[in-house]
């Protein structure tokens, strides 16, 4: 949902004979980024494939609070991770995983892009773009609160995220 991930599907979907994207759904998204994602999709013409993660993000932080940056892998591994590991059990054939995260071991097209060059793809492709990015300046896919701060909770108010702030003020208060 992300502009760099949006870029990274649109490339990947006119370099390849890609015919679906998958959505990692964390648990921890906005609802308007799941919906600029379906858009994304139909955009592209492909089928959009969700995979739901089976951890809680609520259990993790009843569990252990919060999390800080130091622990942003753990986090990863608990929501994406391990929905990847199951799409690679149930996919036949070849599967290259695209990102739009820079500098992994995946096939990642863009991690040598500025945020510029980001954009000018977006723009050069017509592809739509997320209300969101301007907004909060960033993606709204993840609020785990790894890299948070808590003026990202103000950021999100401000972006009239309800389904986030609700989220995390009812945890807050758990």
């Amino acid at each position: 949902g992300g502009q760099d991930s949006t870029a990274a599907a649109a490339k990947a979907a006119t370099e390849t004979d890609l015919d679906m994207l998958v959505y990692l759904d964390t648990g921890t998204g906005a609802q308007a980024n799941r919906e600029y994602v379906e858009t994304i999709a139909d955009h592209l013409g492909l089928q959009l494939w969700t995979l739901r993660t089976h951890e809680r993000y609520s259990d993790m932080v009843h569990e252990h609070g919060f999390p800080c940056s130091g622990v942003h892998h753990i986090c990863y591994t608990k929501l994406k991770e391990r929905q990847i590991s199951k799409l690679a059990t149930v996919t036949t054939g070849e599967l290259h995983l695209w990102t739009g995260v820079r500098r992994r071991e995946w096939h990642a097209p863009l991690s040598e892009w500025s945020k510029e060059a980001v954009r000018q793809y977006i723009a050069d492709h017509d592809l739509p773009e997320s209300e969101l990015w301007d907004t909060l300046g960033r993606s709204a896919d993840c609020w785990c609160g790894a890299y948070g701060s808590p003026e990202e909770l103000l950021d999100a108010e401000a972006a009239g995220l309800d389904d986030v702030t609700d989220q995390i003020r009812a945890l807050e208060s758990a």
